[in-house]
């Protein structure tokens, strides 16, 4: 049988200045802040894509700028952005008009956890993107989605998204990318052995008002997620540097905001887990972000799986023994031997016990 899950992206322009008709250019640079958000979707604990490259360009002037562009594809869990508004990267393009953003994703795979059989278990299925026409919802009321072109001999598809994303020179300009999750098809055949898998994005573009209202009707908070530089976590003054490629921050943390925080950082050092810190206050110009969430993405093989006490094992360094003990809430379609990811928040002193949201199957 074929299942349909909804997915939608929206790519959104913020901080966006205006200018005069004609004008497509003007002298200097400024700085592209961009961001990555998602919405809920029902059944869904995973839907994870590899993003290649994010551009803007003028498509009159032929002026384009690169906002995003990864040594290897950026892989991220669309559902782990829910309620905050990631930052990716900052750049600089050269100031004017641009009037689209092209995203370029990794054709597959998309790996996908969802709960096909609505028995309360989620799934895993690798997917492949596909082509989406939007011509075939031209009869609905409102705005058309963009239009993505897959090119399945570079394995790569194309998101183009029409927009205007102004830069200004000397100023900072933020341009969310935000992906709905929840409109565009998921196709699940499970007929065949394994069962295919197709995803179509839907993508439409969202303005800088409307930006700023969908953070505060959310309660979105900036996340920054990346690796602890060596020898800059202080517990006792509860700061860190968190590398994020070409950007370094400063995080300030208080112990208050999780038990055990110097121990699940300490852990991330050690092992070189990346760090996901949802920031009350993000500073682009000071690289300063002050926290108040953390977490720990640990992944590494499963060496046990106790359901009755919500305990998952992992080997973290893959020397075949374990490492951590971690209690979670959720545990989600892993077994010992698999490829795992736990959402690590905290540290049990008294039972030698990390503490975490939930523990599932990673492929990738």
């Amino acid at each position: 049988m074929k299942k349909k899950i909804l997915m939608g992206a929206v790519l959104a322009g913020a901080g966006i200045g205006l200018y005069s008709c004609g004008n497509s250019s003007t002298a200097g640079s400024g700085t592209v802040a961009l961001y990555a958000t998602d919405a809920p979707l029902d059944g869904a604990t995973r839907v994870e894509v590899g993003i290649k490259e994010i551009r803007i360009e003028h498509t009159g002037t032929g002026q384009g700028c690169v906002v995003f562009a990864p040594d290897q594809p950026y892989r991220v869990d669309l559902t782990d952005l829910q309620g905050t508004m990631q930052l990716l990267d900052l750049t600089n393009c050269p100031a004017g008009e641009y009037n689209r953003l092209v995203v370029t994703l990794e054709q597959s795979p998309v790996d996908v956890l969802y709960d096909n059989n609505g028995d309360g278990t989620p799934e895993a299925y690798t997917c492949s993107l596909t082509d989406y026409d939007p011509e075939k919802d031209k009869s609905k009321a409102g705005p058309l989605p963009n239009r993505t072109v897959c090119d399945s001999s570079a394995g790569e598809c194309y998101i183009y998204v029409t927009g205007a994303v102004n830069i200004l020179a000397n100023q900072t300009t933020d341009v969310a990318l935000d992906f709905s999750v929840k409109e565009s098809d998921i196709d699940i055949d499970t007929s065949t052995n394994p069962p295919a898998c197709t995803v179509s994005f839907k993508v439409y573009p969202l303005h800088a008002k409307e930006v700023e209202d969908h953070m505060k009707k959310e309660g979105k908070e900036h996340e920054i997620k990346g690796t602890i530089v060596e020898n800059t976590l202080d517990t006792t003054a509860n700061t860190f540097d968190l590398s994020m490629g070409s950007m370094t921050f400063r995080v300030n943390y208080d112990d208050s905001i999780g038990q055990g925080v110097d121990d699940i950082l300490q852990l991330a050092l050690d092992y070189g887990q990346s760090v996901e810190v949802e920031c009350s206050s993000l500073d682009l110009n000071n690289a300063t972000c002050t926290a108040n969430e953390i977490e720990v993405k640990v992944k590494g093989t499963a060496t046990d799986v106790d359901q009755s006490n919500m305990i998952v094992s992992v080997d973290i360094d893959g020397d075949g023994t374990n490492d951590i003990d971690v209690k979670v809430n959720e545990i989600e379609d892993v077994e010992p031997g698999k490829t795992v990811e736990v959402e690590v928040t905290g540290y049990d002193s008294s039972q030698n016990l990390y503490l975490g949201e939930e523990a599932e199957c990673a492929k990738h």
